[in-house]
């Protein structure tokens, strides 16, 4: 998923919950807004919020374990997660 560069060249990516692309325009503005309809992508791993939620709980549940087992593989693997 990638922005679209309009008049104003912005590279930001801007997803509301309630607010979806138009299928019938093929550049898929203007916008809709549907209340109680989510944007599926709000929530997918194309946003930061998702991979931040993800983040943080590795990142807890590794501490955890470090901190109940004092095993120093779960320090490390905490260090980078996702390698």
């Amino acid at each position: 998923m990638t922005p679209s560069l309009g008049e104003g060249k912005s590279k930001a990516l801007i997803l509301q919950a309630a607010v979806r692309i138009s299928l019938a325009s093929p550049n898929g503005l203007p916008y809709i807004r549907r209340d109680g309809v989510a944007n599926p992508d709000v929530k997918s791993d194309a946003t930061d919020a998702a991979r931040l939620v993800r983040f943080t709980s590795t990142i807890e549940t590794l501490g955890l374990a470090y901190f109940f087992t004092g095993n120093a593989a779960y320090d490390a693997k905490s260090i980078c997660p996702f390698n």
